[in-house]
């Protein structure tokens, strides 16, 4: 299935860790410096699935295939661009391995979904998940949240 102008993200799981990145400053970037999962735009004649594959290699060096793909969740759209489709995967990992952050990425970092706290974020007044300083909001908020619900409806 090829989509167009879409992007994708990795939640990349173990057990309740996961791998969050800071995004490097970047002209042109308007998510330069936040914190998100993996993940990019979705290439010509690419799938969604190819392109969270590609982007993750790049953007914090660890390799998947589509058959490593355990679930989605639904599609989000930023709000800054309600145009643009976001495709967010999961990725089950018995141990996520050596985080090696690509050009695009100024961090890698592996948090845990149990450490979190909601906040209201100081810079602009979303709601907002802190991780140990590292504070998640608007479209990463709202992917991992559905997560969160989707796993605390199942258990």
């Amino acid at each position: 299935m090829v989509v167009q102008r879409g992007a994708s993200v990795a939640l990349i799981l173990s057990g309740d860790n996961f791998v969050l990145i800071k995004r490097a400053q970047r002209a042109g970037d308007p998510w330069s410096g936040n914190y998100a999962l993996p993940g990019g735009m979705i290439k010509p004649n690419e799938s969604p699935e190819d392109a969270v594959v590609r982007e993750v290699m790049e953007e914090v060096g660890l390799r998947f295939q589509k058959e490593d793909i355990s679930g989605r969740l639904p599609l989000s759209h930023p709000v800054s661009r309600p145009g643009l489709t976001v495709h967010p995967f999961v990725i089950h990992v018995s141990e996520i391995g050596g985080l090696v952050p690509g050009d695009e990425v100024a961090e890698a970092r592996i948090c845990s979904l149990g450490s979190r706290s909601e906040i209201t974020n100081p810079d602009n007044g979303f709601p907002a998940f802190n991780f140990s300083g590292w504070i998640v909001w608007g479209l990463t908020y709202r992917i991992l949240l559905s997560y969160l619900n989707l796993r605390n409806q199942k258990s």
